[in-house]
């Protein structure tokens, strides 16, 4: 009776998540007692606990400082953890703030980081939008494929489907290379298009092994003349 149940990791990680409720400063505390978190991370989290309870800091809101160490912390720790105090840190008023969640959530590498990143591409800061443009192209894992391509798919930004195309080629699957190629039939209108195209080619033939090469070489053969012309360059 006195030995402590073995729960699976994700369990574990959830009665954290859940007994901490919306408070970082508790997340922050259940870290700080858990010896399965690495020193560096205890550590870290409990100078923002004893900074928080400095005279000097008393509203968490306010603190931008506070806020940008606690993102840069839950950066560094697994996605059941951090997300929701993730997502309470992106709605700061703070742009630092809001650039930081984005970098730490490049560094979570599962797809709830799109949820996040996706409200960093449509702040109203030039600098949490790039930060949040970086992060899309640190998602590199398969999960992240079909994310990938609602993004491009829904984006009318054409850095955002840059950023897309070029992490699609970082995948290294079969899929996401079927899907450059979808981008690479569809003729370019304008300038914007061509840039995006270009990168697309990149990111194709980068990545292309013997065998994937004789597929679409296969599949050429049934494309119309125009598209034919324009991409037998890409397999031979």
């Amino acid at each position: 009776l006195l030995t402590p149940p073995e729960l699976p990791q994700v369990w574990r990680d959830e009665l954290v998540e859940w007994e901490s409720g919306d408070d970082p400063m508790a997340v922050l505390s259940s870290i700080v007692w858990n010896l399965e978190f690495g020193d560096v991370a205890r550590r870290m989290a409990l100078n923002l606990i004893l900074y928080q309870l400095d005279l000097r800091s008393q509203n968490l809101k306010e603190d931008a400082r506070l806020q940008k160490q606690i993102a840069h912390t839950m950066g560094g720790l697994r996605y059941t953890i951090a997300y929701k105090t993730l997502r309470q840190l992106v709605e700061s008023k703070h742009a630092e703030v809001r650039a930081e969640v984005m970098k730490a959530a490049a560094r979570m590498a599962h797809p709830k980081a799109f949820i996040l990143l996706e409200l960093g591409l449509h702040d109203e800061q030039e600098s949490v939008q790039q930060q949040a443009l970086e992060g899309v192209q640190a998602q590199i894992y398969a999960e992240a494929y079909d994310h990938l391509v609602r993004l491009y798919q829904q984006s009318s930004n054409p850095e955002v489907r840059i950023a897309v195309v070029r992490t699609l080629g970082q995948l290294k699957s079969f899929e996401a290379a079927e899907y450059l190629w979808s981008v690479l039939r569809s003729e370019a209108v304008d300038k914007q298009e061509e840039a995006m195209q270009d990168v697309a080619a990149q990111a194709f033939t980068a990545n292309l092994t013997h065998e994937w090469r004789a597929i679409f070489r296969s599949r050429l053969h049934a494309e119309p003349e125009e598209i034919r012309e324009r991409l037998r360059g890409l397999l031979w």
